[in-house]
């Protein structure tokens, strides 16, 4: 598993996740870990993750079936 941190932004909504490489496929249990934290806390934010909208269309895919909305540049389609 990844060295992961999670920490909550407010009480409410958002936390921020430190420690994986968004570029690569996750390992199961850091998977779950960020599947869990998206549940908990609704929206989350990575920060200085250095990928293309490819690897970050790659990265959302992980968890399922993603939407890009029409007027977005069409990456990863």
């Amino acid at each position: 598993m990844t060295n992961l941190s999670i920490q909550p932004i407010t009480a409410l909504i958002g936390a921020e996740v430190a420690g994986p490489d968004l570029s690569k496929p996750l390992d199961d249990a850091t998977h779950a870990s960020i599947e869990e934290a998206l549940f908990d806390h609704h929206v989350l934010f990575f920060r200085n993750q250095d990928i293309t909208p490819d690897q970050q269309i790659s990265f959302a895919r992980q968890f399922g079936p993603i939407s890009i909305p029409p007027f977005a540049p069409k990456y990863g389609t």
